[in-house]
């Protein structure tokens, strides 16, 4: 029987030697009931997320050619990926899950790092749910995803501000997150989960190069896979050093700089890091996204024009510029992570979905490059990362101005429900079909309740 959160301190200070062993004590002696029940919602709500951008994302054409790849190197055919009849071995279904999941930009952001957990993380506990032994029931499933959340977020703030630019947070982290969900999920001991985190550590990584390309996407997809990886070569008794995150040559040496680990394990199991992680309603780069909402609030004006636009200012913080100044894309995948585009395109069309998200044909096309054009980047040192302004100005010399202060999808203007729930239909139903993605909607807000996620997940096959 698991130990309860009465018992967690004490059964802590056995393991409080190093982060790593903390980590590994407290996501195995925990269970879903025990956590809050606030935090137990936002589990659904990223798992829900995910598993909507999972299905969304399953037909692109990227990760059709990945599939195809993984023919000649996938083991025994034991997990599901999602959205298709198609099965690989546990790794490879955690790397076509989430590459799913975040092929389109539209997956999940912690508001207070850069780091993307929901699709690694929840990819990992969907393929070591099929790959267990014994049947995982959907509470099980749900507490392995909140530990794997919950350390990618915790671990991902702490090395953010001494983090370089160049590397991917996702692709760090976010592998640490998808090993202890996938370790949970299997039942390790917390020894073993010590060592799948410190396997998965030894093998972090991840550069922000391939921005505008599917490497952009492959960073959460093969860190899901190798934290699947990290978790069954822990059960197969390979060993991970207990300094695997604070040792002298450890993660957070790696990756952190000089970063201070007092605090990262204040509140373990009772506060949240998980918590303060946002969805999006824009399937881009979440630090374009104050700049559509200028847009899309300044479309009836730009729509009603007289005279023609001279400049299109776009004030914008110090990290999307960094991660999205990108005039004229060259593919679609360049576009999720080109400011000009998003604002070009909300403006003339006076919305940003999945279609917008395309190089486009036609007189819009051009009308799209004028835009872009003549647009203008400003970097305003200030800027809070969910903010942004647009200046409109015109030839006989009016402007139109709108500031953002919040973005929507953001922790001050988060996504409701039924915004999410609307999201996941909509991208599903361009894979499954209406009906389908109304009923996958509906079990996955109410996974808790599964008595088999194995169950669950090849209800979603087709």
């Amino acid at each position: 029987m698991a130990a309860s959160w009465m018992q967690m301190p004490v059964i802590l200070r056995e393991f409080d030697a190093t982060p790593t062993r903390a980590f590994a004590a407290a996501a195995t002696q925990s269970h879903w009931r025990a956590i809050p029940a606030g935090v137990r919602h936002d589990v659904v709500r990223t798992t829900v997320n995910a598993i909507g951008c999972m299905l969304g994302g399953v037909d692109h054409p990227a990760v059709n050619q990945i599939e195809e790849f993984t023919r000649s190197i996938s083991g025994a055919p034991v997990a599901t990926v999602l959205g298709t009849s198609i099965s690989r071995d546990a790794p490879r279904a955690a790397l076509l899950n989430a590459l799913s999941g975040s092929v389109y930009a539209f997956d999940d952001t912690h508001a207070h790092s850069i780091v993307h957990p929901g699709t690694p993380v929840v990819a990992a506990a969907l393929a070591a749910s099929e790959t267990a032994r014994g049947a995982i029931p959907g509470e099980t499933f749900l507490n392995a995803v909140a530990w794997g959340l919950e350390i990618a977020c915790r671990v991902s703030r702490l090395v953010s501000p001494g983090m370089p630019m160049a590397i991917s947070q996702t692709g760090t982290a976010g592998m640490l997150g998808a090993a202890v969900a996938a370790g949970v999920t299997l039942g390790l001991s917390a020894q073993q989960l010590g060592w799948a985190i410190g396997i998965a550590a030894s093998s972090a990584a991840g550069i922000r190069a391939g921005h505008g390309t599917i490497s952009m996407h492959l960073l959460p997809a093969r860190a899901s896979m190798l934290g699947v990886e990290s978790a069954l070569l822990a059960q197969a008794g390979f060993e991970g050093g207990d300094e695997s995150l604070a040792g002298p040559h450890g993660f957070f040496a790696g990756f952190g700089g000089t970063a201070s680990t007092d605090g990262l394990l204040d509140g373990l199991g009772t506060t949240f890091e998980l918590s303060a992680n946002t969805f999006k309603p824009y399937p881009c780069g979440i630090v374009i996204h104050p700049i559509i909402d200028a847009c899309l609030a300044l479309n009836p004006r730009f729509s009603a024009r007289t005279s023609p636009i001279r400049t299109l200012r776009l004030i914008v913080s110090p990290q999307a510029a960094a991660l999205a100044d990108r005039q004229h894309p060259v593919s679609d995948l360049a576009v999720q992570v080109s400011l000009q585009h998003w604002a070009a395109a909300a403006l003339v069309f006076g919305r940003a979905g999945i279609d917008e998200a395309r190089m486009l044909a036609g007189e819009n096309k051009e009308l799209i490059r004028d835009l872009r054009d003549r647009s203008l980047i400003v970097v305003d040192p200030v800027c809070a990362i969910d903010a942004a302004s647009v200046e409109i100005c015109f030839d006989d010399g009016t402007s139109e101005v709108v500031v953002v202060s919040h973005c929507r999808g953001s922790l001050d203007l988060p996504m409701t429900d039924a915004e999410l729930n609307e999201k996941f239909v909509a991208q599903a139903t361009r894979t499954v079909g209406a009906a389908q993605a109304r009923r996958a909607a509906s079990q996955s807000w109410a996974l808790s309740n599964v008595r088999f996620v194995a169950t669950f997940i090849r209800e979603l096959a087709i």
